[in-house]
């Protein structure tokens, strides 16, 4: 029996592997009962514009309600969402600004253009001269965005510099309000990085096959496209096709689980920690008070999962509502000891610009996503915030657990 190991990736650009990759096609074409040489396959591999293959990465879950929270949220909720609390409020005032402006931008956009409204574009949305030469020049973006867009940067320019203030040096002052959206966006990209990673290696293995299949077939050579693509897909590691095709519906579509798991107690025994957390999220009007509590419950069904798995601890109603009536610092310190147990490391952000963010991105932890939580818990004057972290937990753990009591009800959405 011909087992399958994964893990494996073709560089088209190197001749070896090349050749590597046409052996195995070989081999697997010849069993479908497909005459066809080793050379003939170099060359058709050599023809295509694809200059690489690989598995579908799993480092982490893809977290979809995070990602199409752009849909319909404005700009006072994603400020909510984004804005560490510890800034100094001359930082977090500028840093609101910014944030502000752009988000009115790309939602008027969305609302009144049918522009499409993601973490990507937002992202891109900050660099400067996205700022100047695409928002500032749009010719449907109303007056008063326009003016509020400019008198950002005006701003910008007397807060750093009382004088005349160049275009490097407003660059530079930019960049630095910029930077303090970086934990935030770390915790999105981390998503999308994988989502768009995943998808490119899809369709450059649609491509690849389709590239070849016109090649062969100048040659006289015809090979179904479906007998190209699970070729490629075996030579991988994948069995066949169909489980190809299955991991990455599993993978990078949002709510695909809804369609195997329509029960809480199935969800409870098999859903992934994102999965749960889509599940509870669905049941809450998502506002500017409560989207913080998106950072909590990952934080929260993370650890039930782990111990699900590792520990044989089933997940109820009951168990995660038992985390949210802990107090705020009892409960960093059970994920401290979660922490330990999974030896999971925090990563820093690796910034490649200080103006594009296009850094690397890393795995987040249960720990990562209770710091942007509660960021009071780690800043230098924690007894200054004291209350105002009871409050905001107070209020968040009462809006889970009203969804978590609808969930037990009325079921999956």
């Amino acid at each position: 029996m011909m087992s399958h190991t994964r893990n494996k990736s073709y560089n088209l650009v190197n001749h070896e592997e090349i050749k590597a990759l046409a052996r195995q096609l070989k081999s697997i074409l010849t069993r479908k009962g497909y005459t066809i040489s080793t050379p003939l396959l170099i060359d058709a591999l050599n023809s295509s514009t694809v200059k690489n293959i690989e598995c579908f990465c799993k480092d982490h879950e893809i977290d979809f309600t995070t990602i199409n929270i752009f849909k319909s949220l404005d700009c006072d909720t994603i400020a909510a969402y984004f804005l560490l609390p510890t800034y100094s409020s001359n930082i977090y005032d500028k840093v609101k600004k910014l944030l502000s402006v752009i988000t009115s931008a790309r939602i008027w956009l969305r609302d009144n253009n049918n522009e499409p409204f993601d973490f990507s574009i937002l992202r891109r949305s900050f660099i400067l001269d996205v700022i100047e030469d695409e928002l500032l020049t749009h010719k449907k973006l109303p007056e008063y965005i326009i003016k509020n867009i400019l008198t950002y940067l005006d701003d910008l320019k007397k807060s750093f510099h009382p004088g005349a203030i160049n275009k490097e040096e407003l660059l530079e002052h930019h960049g630095y309000l910029q930077l303090h959206l970086s934990k935030p966006f770390q915790f999105i990209g981390e998503n999308c990085s994988q989502l768009k990673h995943n998808e490119s290696i899809y369709h450059d293995i649609k491509l690849l096959s389709y590239d070849m299949g016109i090649y062969l077939k100048e040659q006289k050579k015809n090979i179904k496209h479906s007998d190209l693509i699970e070729a490629i897909v075996i030579a991988l590691g994948y069995k066949n096709h169909h489980v190809y095709s299955a991991e990455y519906k599993i993978l990078n579509k949002s709510y695909l689980y809804k369609d195997k798991i329509n029960t809480a107690d199935c969800l409870f025994e098999k859903g992934m920690s994102s999965q749960i957390m889509n599940a509870i999220i669905d049941y809450m009007s998502i506002n500017k008070n409560n989207i913080r509590g998106l950072y909590l419950i990952r934080a929260i069904t993370k650890i039930l999962v782990y111990m699900r798995e590792k520990e044989k601890t089933p997940i109820t109603f009951d168990s995660i509502i038992s985390l949210l009536d802990m107090d705020v610092y009892s409960l960093s310190e059970i994920i401290e000891k979660y922490e330990s147990l999974t030896g999971l490391k925090q990563y820093e952000y690796e910034v490649s610009s200080p103006f594009d963010f296009g850094g690397n991105y890393k795995i987040f932890s249960a720990q990562k996503c209770f710091e942007l939580y509660s960021p009071y818990l780690y800043g230098d004057d924690k007894k200054l915030y004291e209350t105002e972290l009871k409050e905001q937990h107070k209020h968040i753990t009462g809006e889970l657990k009203k969804a978590l009591t609808l969930l037990e009800n009325k079921g999956i959405k």
